[in-house]
């Protein structure tokens, strides 16, 4: 219900005239050529933070990918490859993660905040300082993540049907 919910916010989000939710055009068109094209731009523009809010990613291939500082708050990610990617300080608020290969990625400091990540792959990825209050997620897809100092869902939080519970 919650992913459906989510979905559904973040179709309306997107067709929001707000330029606070609206993606950069310039920032989306780079991002939906993936990791190399990025990799170019931020040749140029190292400085500048991606707005990526309301972003429709589903399914794309950022495996590798400079995401790093990104604004990609109410996104839909869901099912994106994101191995090996640098989120590190991403913000990822409420954004709609199901089933996104988030495996060996750095998202050091990375904000997930109220996000679904329900089937998300996380093996390897480094969520240091990471902050997942209120996030969509069990223990079963933080399997082999790197949770130093992280803040975690509370037992209250929404869960995938599974324990919120840090794993072992």
């Amino acid at each position: 219900m919650l992913s459906r919910t989510v979905g559904a916010l973040a179709k309306v989000f997107r067709r929001s005239k707000s330029s606070n939710l609206t993606p950069d055009a310039e920032h989306y068109a780079i991002v939906r050529k993936g990791a190399s094209e990025i990799e170019k731009w931020r040749r140029a523009n190292n400085a500048v933070r991606l707005h990526l809010p309301s972003a429709d990613l589903e399914r794309c291939d950022l495996a590798g990918a400079n995401l790093a500082g990104a604004n990609l708050f109410f996104s839909d990610l869901c099912g994106a490859n994101l191995v090996g990617a640098n989120l590190s300080g991403a913000n990822l608020t409420m954004a709609y993660c199901h089933g996104t290969d988030f495996s060996g990625a750095n998202m050091r400091g990375v904000k997930l905040i109220s996000g679904d990540l329900c089937g998300s792959k996380f093996v390897g990825a480094d969520l240091s300082d990471a902050d997942l209050s209120g996030a969509k997620i069990s223990a079963e897809e933080l399997q082999g993540a790197i949770l130093t100092r992280a803040r975690l869902p509370g037992p209250t939080d929404q869960s995938c049907g599974h324990s919120t519970q840090q794993p072992d």
